[in-house]
């Protein structure tokens, strides 16, 4: 059974729920975090609710915001928008 976003943190920060669904039910999840260039960052999700079995796969993909333009977020990829 998929965990709703607002039960996941990266950075202890809770993740937003995109309203992305995928096939299976899960939804994608959202949080900003930021960095200095060439800086490595943890983004473990961390888990603050669990159910039953507590057997949990994560995927995280990065999306990267530069200049005046940012990045949105979908399953098949980030997309730029002014």
């Amino acid at each position: 059974m998929p965990l709703p976003p607002e039960w996941l943190q990266i950075n202890r920060q809770t993740l937003i729920n995109s309203g992305v669904t995928n096939a299976d039910g899960s939804v994608w999840g959202l949080t900003v975090v930021s960095a200095r260039s060439g800086a490595t960052v943890d983004v473990t999700p961390t888990v603050t609710h669990t159910l039953a079995n507590n057997d949990y796969t994560f995927y995280v993909r990065v999306c990267e915001k530069s200049g005046m333009f940012f990045e949105t977020f979908t399953p098949e990829g980030c997309l730029i928008q002014a």
